[in-house]
């Protein structure tokens, strides 16, 4: 919403002029920064790669009984897959969380709400740089227990293994609604430069992603809940827990990720 004789939006405090030549002033620097994105994100998916290599070697050899594996072999299975993997992916998560922070509209005004952001939208116009009180490194927090979880799998045990993938999830989560709730900054922001664009949504990216969250968590408690009050399952649900948790912490990073590239690609968009 603008107002009628300001011509400044209510949430950001820019006016169209305004917002034009802040987008201007620091155009070189935000391209520079979505090359930075789009080659981490590959850096990323390198290490999904190998880590499904790893996981895939580890069952080829869990079905080859009494068939010792050649030395090669088995230094590339419990060795460099899972240390270059690993590695990788908590490289490239504290990479990509780190260049979230330079996102234009990182902490904008707007998530002080309608009418009350006039003094912080100075600022922006002002400085052109993002405030990052608001950030939360959810993405590196994430990537650091996932991966101190799969390294140390024989010292947590089942139960811990559940609960460290579980949070390991939550914090992945927490970093995918920030980021969503970047990328509707940008969307607004370029509404307001763009004559009949579409209007905002009713239900926020970021709102979606935590209600999918809450409905994955409530299915896994239930599921566990249940496992445990039946006697004869009992002795799996702790085994069971740590197989759903690791799952809800994979999807949860993978709706991280797809997050960011449609924050990624909305920047490509905002710089046009």
């Amino acid at each position: 919403m603008v107002d009628a004789e300001s011509g400044r939006c209510y949430a950001c405090g820019f006016s169209r002029r305004e917002l034009e030549a802040w987008r201007a002033r620091h155009r070189e620097a935000w391209w520079a920064l979505a090359r930075n994105m789009w080659w981490n994100v590959g850096l990323f998916w390198t290490a999904v790669v190998l880590l499904a290599l790893w996981f895939t070697g580890l069952a080829v050899l869990a079905q080859s009984v009494g068939v010792r594996p050649s030395d090669p072999l088995e230094a590339l299975v419990y060795w460099v897959l899972p240390l270059a993997g690993l590695a990788t992916l908590l490289w490239s998560t504290i990479r990509l969380d780190h260049l979230i922070r330079g996102f234009p509209g990182w902490g904008s005004p707007a998530a002080l709400g309608v009418g009350r952001a006039l003094r912080p939208g100075a600022r922006l116009r002002r400085t052109g740089m993002p405030a990052r009180a608001q950030w939360f490194p959810g993405a590196a927090l994430g990537g650091a227990v996932l991966v101190s979880a799969l390294m140390a799998e024989s010292a947590l045990g089942d139960f811990g293994r559940g609960v460290v993938f579980s949070a390991a999830g939550i914090a992945f989560i927490a970093a995918a609604a920030r980021v969503a709730t970047v990328r509707e900054r940008l969307e607004s922001w370029r509404a307001l430069l763009e004559v009949g664009a579409a209007p905002r949504r009713l239900v926020s990216r970021a709102a979606r992603v935590w209600m999918a969250w809450c409905v994955v968590a409530m299915m896994l408690a239930f599921t566990v809940a249940w496992m445990r009050l039946d006697v004869r399952w009992r002795g799996e649900a702790e085994p069971m827990l740590d197989v759903l948790a690791f799952l809800c912490a994979v999807v949860a990073m993978l709706v991280w990720v797809l997050n960011y590239r449609g924050a990624a690609k909305e920047l490509d968009r905002w710089l046009r």
